[in-house]
């Protein structure tokens, strides 16, 4: 389920900036290849404030950079 090239760009952590859940089995296939995964549950919109989810972000994005990793952040609609 999970891009290869996810691998070869050296991924090891995903941030879903949003609450729209991935397919099922998405999260356990990253964590097969080794990835964390992380999903905020943010409303991707203009009026939501992402405020409350700056802590966690640099949180997650600190673990993958302080590991030499990469983090990979999305959201659902392109907002967040």
């Amino acid at each position: 389920m999970c891009d290869a090239r996810l691998e070869q760009l050296g991924v090891t952590h995903v941030l879903n900036a949003s609450n729209v859940s991935p397919a099922p089995g998405v999260a356990a296939d990253y964590a097969s290849r080794g990835m964390r995964y992380c999903q905020l549950d943010a409303e991707d919109s203009l009026s939501y404030s992402m405020r409350p989810h700056v802590r966690p972000t640099l949180e997650f994005v600190e673990s993958a950079l302080d590991g030499g990793g990469t983090c990979l952040i999305h959201c659902q609609a392109g907002i967040n």
